[in-house]
Parts: structure tokens; sequence; C-alpha cells
């Protein structure tokens, strides 16, 4: 039975962002959590994603995905099918056959099956359906060539995407001596992500045993990784210049709508906090000087603004989607990730603790 090899969707950690209400943002009817490129992913996909993904676990005996990582599936399905356009899904004998694989692998019977899906209310036709795209997403990347190929070219193409998100995710850092913080969550993130990718048993008991690569396991101690990046007045600024303060690392984009909705709100942050050993340092992704500075000056942002024109910042960092925010301690450690849009007393809420000492214990993540 083939087997989906090189399509190990569960890569990188993204961000994600509430939506807010301000202009550019997605109104609540059209209840978009993504927006990849030109296509949104809606609410009601991630749900219907959520339910499977947990209805398989289930029936294949594996860990409950979380919703991070059901979300990062999506997108990365989304990425490798919008390069598959013109090809047609494969037939339904084919998934049909698939499933009846999977579920001899898993010792499933098809009473199982439909008790299994009935209870998270879904379908069979509904499951068919999914495997279709995976299918179709397994034949496009074969046609890479092998799974280095393939591995390759699917991490640049996150690069390279316009990836916004509208739901958010809280990561704190543990530190040496410490368990991982609370989180909060939206009410649909069921459980918090952890630093480790989950893979989803639908998606991918149909894997081989070479994964793609996946965020590696912070070490005991979590140095934020060091580079140089020209500002918009063509300066070279390193992120070691700003160590003996808390630094507020976040990543951006004008086009991006979660981006533009907390502007603002940076901007009012870092002249509070300037006064208090705080910077807030701004990682503009793959624009250029004039359209940054522009939209800098119309949003108050008046703190470092540093352009990464070929992305490869944003890659050390893990970020996939963005506003993705990385909080930094005097000494240079990671002490929390929060992927999606923040506010100003959000925003607070992660620095105060960096300014005691203390662990960070984010309130209200979501906004």
């Amino acid at each position: 039975m083939p087997l989906f090899g090189v399509f190990v969707l569960a890569l990188l950690l993204v961000a994600c962002g509430r939506v807010p209400a301000r202009e550019a943002v997605p109104s609540a009817q059209e209840a978009w959590v993504a927006r990849v490129n030109d296509e949104g992913i809606t609410r009601e996909e991630w749900e219907h994603a959520l339910a499977l993904d947990r209805a398989m676990s289930a029936l294949a005996g594996q860990p409950v995905p979380e919703a991070e990582a059901v979300l990062q599936r999506l997108v990365n399905e989304r990425l490798v099918l919008q390069q598959a356009r013109s090809r047609p899904l494969p037939a339904l004998t084919e998934a049909e056959a698939r499933l009846r694989a999977l579920l001899t692998r898993w010792n499933v019977s098809e009473a199982q099956l439909e008790a299994t899906l009935s209870a998270h209310g879904l379908r069979r036709e509904e499951v068919l359906a999914a495997v279709q795209r995976l299918l179709l997403v397994e034949q496009t990347l074969q046609q890479l060539g092998d799974a280095q190929a393939a591995e390759r070219w699917l991490l640049e193409q996150r690069r390279q995407a316009r990836i916004s998100l509208f739901v958010s995710f809280s990561t704190p850092q543990p530190r040496p001596s410490q368990a991982r913080a609370p989180l909060s969550a939206t009410p649909l993130v069921l459980a918090a992500p952890s630093p480790t990718p989950v893979q989803t048993p639908l998606v991918l008991a149909l894997q081989s045993a070479t994964p793609l690569p996946t965020t590696p396991t912070p070490a005991p101690v979590n140095p934020a990784p060091d580079f140089t990046l020209r500002d918009v007045d063509g300066r070279e600024v390193s992120l070691s210049d700003f160590r003996g303060q808390v630094v507020v690392l976040n990543f951006w984009a004008s086009w991006c709508p979660s981006c533009r909705a907390e502007a603002q709100d940076f901007g009012a942050f870092a002249r509070a906090y300037r006064a208090r050993n705080v910077v807030v340092v701004g990682v503009n992704l793959r624009e250029d000087t004039e359209t940054v500075r522009a939209f800098a000056a119309a949003n108050g942002m008046d703190y470092p603004l540093l352009l990464d024109v070929d992305g490869s910042v944003a890659q050390r960092y893990g970020v996939v989607g963005i506003p993705t925010t990385v909080f930094i301690d005097p000494i240079g450690e990671m002490r929390a990730r929060h992927v999606g849009i923040l506010n100003a007393q959000q925003l607070a809420d992660y620095v105060q603790p960096l300014l005691e000492g203390t662990s960070v214990r984010p309130r209200g993540s979501s906004g």
C-alpha cells in the first residue's frame, strides 16, 4: 500500500491572531481563521477538521491532536492544493481503498468506524472527501522527487506564502526548573499547543518513517537566535544590541490584516514602556523600505523596524503565519511566544513578569 511518505503536515508551529473589530480584518460573517495567499480557511472548516482528526485519533489509538496542529495541517494542505489546481481529485474508489487499508492497519471494523464518526457528528462521505484531498497532496509532492526535494519545496512555499491568521495561540517557554505555565485559549482552542508538532492519524498513518523537519525541542535554556538585519534607514542592527533589555520581537507585514489591526497598540506600548527598559523590535517580512516606512508613520510605530527581505530570520524563529511575537528577557532567553494579534494590555501582561524576573503567565491571550 502506498504511504504518505513525504506529506507529514505537523511542521512548524504557526502564528495566529484573533479577529479584532478594525478595518481590513475579515468580518464575523466570513469567520476566517486563516488566510493562505488569496484563499481563506473558515472557522467551519477548522471545526470540521478538528472533529475529523479527533475521530481518527480515537480509531488509531493515538493522542488527540491539538487545535493549532490541525490548523497547521490545513495551511499546509492549502498550500499544496494551490499548486495542484489543474489536477483532478483521485477517484472515490481510490479513497475507499486507502480508507479500508487504514482500518485494517488499525484493526478497526466498519461498525466501529461508523460509531466513532457518529459520535463526532461526521459521515463516512466526509472522511472519504478528506482522503481524496490528501491523496492529491501526496501525488503532487511525489512529483517533486524524493522526500528531501519535497521537504525543501514545502518549506520554501511556507516561507514565501502570505499566511495570516485570526485565532490566537500562546506558548510560554519553560525555564529549566519550572513547569509550563497555564495557557489561555479561545473557546475553539481545546488543547494548548505543545512545543512538539503533533502528527494526526488520518494524515499520516499514511506516512513513512522519514518525516519532514519539525521545530526542534527547546533546550533547557532557550537563547533567542542572534541575527543582523538592516533597518529602514539602512543601518545594520543586531538582536544582541538590545541585550540587557526586555525585547518584544514582532514579525509582521503590512498586507497582514491582523498585523494592521495590532500596529497602533504596538506603537502605544513601545512608547509607554520605553523608560522601563523594554524595547519593541519589528521585523518586517519581505517588503520594501518605503512601504514599511509609510505604514509605520501612519500607525505610530516609532521603534526599531528591521527588514527581513528573504524571510530567513523568520524561518530561524519558526514563523509560519503572522503576526508572531517572541518575548525575550534581558539575558537573551526566549520566555514566551504569541501567535496572533495582541493589544497593549496583553503586551503588558507578557512583559511584566520579565521585568519582575518571574515566569510568564499571560492573561487573556486571546484578547
